[in-house]
């Protein structure tokens, strides 16, 4: 699969090219392996929902829009079946088998990523800033997120020719970071371990030759420190439709 998106807005015109985001993706699966490679990137039209330990004139209903944070992502997935010759991902999410009867399976996986997130601080309501100290000044946070994961998935195969798949793998992941803050004050390195958590859950119907459905792939990106936390995490909702037009000799139903 080889897939690119971007914000609606972008393509009609309500964002600058700067504004927009974007996601590539590419995953490749097979009975054993499989990996996700991807590329994001998010606009900057934030809404602050929620602020602790700032001025007590903070409003418990507060909501105010922020511009000032950009992200973006890349890196890969990859993981491994274990029992792959009754237990396939491709009969799920990439449409290509069919899997007749349930099965289960444990899976293992290593994930690479790194993060960048641009913060102009001064864009903050000014209810913030004036009660923020010098460490809270951040400009840069850029970080590389080494994980190990295991995990079990299940397909559960719930009518003729229609499927669902549940799959939660828990990941120890060792984090190092960077963190720019204002010129006047020096970075700050953080490393340490921490546990991340990836989804995938899948509903499709394939008869071998059309197949409808949808899947969510999630991801969590934490990091946490006596002085500073991030919760960083991520999730693609797909519905899809579609026909095998090529099928081999011995896949066509005889008449």
């Amino acid at each position: 699969f080889l897939g690119w998106s971007v914000d609606t807005d972008g393509l009609l015109g309500k964002k600058s090219g700067k504004n927009r985001g974007t996601e590539f993706d590419l995953s490749l699966y097979s009975s054993k392996l499989g990996v996700d490679i991807f590329y994001r990137r998010t606009g900057n039209d934030y809404k602050i929902h929620k602020v602790t330990g700032f001025s007590d004139r903070v409003p418990s209903n507060y909501s105010e829009d922020f511009n000032g944070l950009k992200v973006n992502m890349k890196g890969f997935n990859l993981y491994y079946i274990f029992n792959n010759r009754h237990f396939s991902y491709p009969a799920a999410f990439s449409q290509s088998t069919n899997q007749r009867r349930n099965a289960g399976t444990l899976t293992a996986g290593l994930s690479v990523s790194t993060h960048n997130l641009k913060i102009d601080y001064a864009k903050l309501p000014e209810i913030i800033q004036e009660t923020m100290n010098p460490g809270m000044k951040v400009r840069h946070i850029k970080y590389t997120n080494i994980s190990l994961n295991f995990g079990y998935a299940y397909n559960w195969v719930f009518a003729r020719n229609c499927l669902a798949c549940l799959s939660l793998s828990p990941a120890v992941a060792y984090k190092t970071s960077r963190i720019e803050k204002d010129t006047e004050e020096p970075s700050d390195w953080y490393k340490n371990f921490n546990i991340d958590f990836i989804l995938r859950a899948g509903v499709v119907y394939n008869n071998s030759k059309y197949f409808v459905g949808t899947s969510f792939l999630g991801r969590t990106y934490d990091y946490y420190r006596d002085n500073f936390s991030l919760n960083n995490g991520f999730g693609t909702l797909q519905i899809y439709a579609g026909f095998n037009f090529y099928l081999k000799k011995e896949h066509r139903k005889k008449k």
